[in-house]
Formats: structure tokens, sequence, C-alpha cells
């Protein structure tokens, strides 16, 4: 088992501007998809930067065009003060894109990222405390995300300073779960043989482990070397 306190599921696609329209296209078909991994992600909830929150119907038709009006309405005020447009539609877009965040009921699960940036686009979920799954579990959901997504890169991070200061070099760092797709041009399948490494059909998933992960010290540190050991392979490899 894996305690979601310590890590953060990310998923990061091919930078580009797009629409707000755009945008919740891929927000919604990722809901929906997610929704139909696990049920216990049917009840998504809009966290507006106004303060307040929007409950989303998962069944919805036309959930690309409701969520679009939502960040509308929560960004508007940004849009006039800091792009100086007024009465933006939800065909606007601009080069630093658009940050949303989003709860599952009572989970306390949250996904929140950038999307519609030239700079960089990518979501990520992270997970409280209490709440326990398996790596299957883990390998699933980034497999869906990935797949919905078309992202380039997703992986299970560690969410620890002492550990992530050591690999902030790495643009696309190795943890328990790593997805590369071949369009990286990063050669992991041969750097990385001694990994589980499962092939999609755009890419490579690398699986460092699939034992308990646990906030048990000696455990815990010897995975956290284990990721070091690996990362410091790809630093190589790259």
């Amino acid at each position: 088992m894996v305690k979601g306190f310590y890590f953060g599921l990310g998923f990061f696609l091919n930078p580009q501007e797009r629409s707000i329209f755009d945008i919740c296209k891929i927000v919604s078909s990722l809901l929906q998809d997610v929704f139909r991994f696990d049920t216990r992600f049917e009840s998504p909830i809009f966290m507006s930067r106004l303060g307040h929150s929007v409950n989303l119907d998962i069944r919805d038709p036309n959930l690309s065009q409701s969520l679009a009006y939502h960040i509308l309405e929560s960004v508007k005020d940004d849009i006039e003060i800091n792009n100086e447009i007024k009465d933006a539609k939800v065909d606007y877009s601009r080069g630093f894109g658009f940050t949303s965040s989003y709860t599952f009921g009572e989970t306390g699960i949250m996904l929140s990222g950038r999307l519609g940036s030239l700079e960089a686009e990518g979501m990520s979920f992270s997970f409280p405390l209490e709440f326990e799954e398996t790596v299957d579990w883990y390998i699933g959901l980034l497999k869906v995300c990935v797949k919905s997504t078309d992202s380039l890169f997703g992986s299970m991070q560690l969410k620890v300073a002492t550990y992530t200061s050591q690999i902030n070099d790495l643009k696309y760092p190795i943890g328990l779960i790593t997805y590369f797709a071949r369009d990286l041009g990063l050669n992991v399948v041969d750097c990385f043989s001694d990994l589980e490494i499962q092939q999609s059909d755009k890419g490579v998933y690398l699986i460092v482990e699939r034992g308990a992960v646990t906030a048990e010290k000696e455990s815990y540190e010897a995975f956290k070397d284990r990721l070091l050991t690996v990362n410091n392979l790809l630093r190589k490899c790259d």
C-alpha cells in the first residue's frame, strides 16, 4: 500500500497556447475518464480563485461549456488587469495560460494545474494523509491521465523537500511510476533495463517499486535512496 500524503501524481502536455474553451475540453474529458476509472471521482468540484466552489455534473453532455463559463468568470478580473482585455469570451487565450483546481466530493483528493500555456502545461493530483491505494491503482490512474491528455511525461513523485531539492535540476525526474513519451527522445529502455518496463503505443512506463512504501523510517529512506540512484542514472542517460 502507498500513502498518498507523500506523493503527487502529475502529467505534462506539449506546451501550447489554448483558449479557455479548448482547455475545458481537455479537463472535462479528463474528469470523465478518471470517473470511469474510479467512481470516487464522480463528484468534481471546481474551486474558483474568487473563493467559491461549483459542483460539476460529470454526466453533463455540455460539461466543457459549463466549465468554460465558470473559469472565465473566475479570471475575468485578472485578464482585465494583467492583459488589458475587457469582455473576454471563452475563445480567449494567452501565453501564460489558465490555472484551475478541482476536488472530488469528500475524498480529499485535489487536481490542479495550468493549461493553455506556452511555458509549461500540466496538472497533478494530491492525496490526503489517510488516502491509501495499491501501486497498481496509481499506475492505472497515471495511464488514464496520460492517454486522456496525450501527455509527454507523467510521474508519481515524492513530495518531500529533502528529496525534491536533490532532483530539481532534472526536467523529467523518475518517480515511483514514470511515463516518457517517445517524442521526448530519451532512451530510457536501454538505460533502465533493471526496472519494470511497460511499453505503450506512444511511450514507456518505468516502475521503480511495487512493494509497500510507507513513512516507516527504514523502508522510506531505502526507497528514497533508490529513487536518487535511478535519477543519477537518468543524468547520464539524458
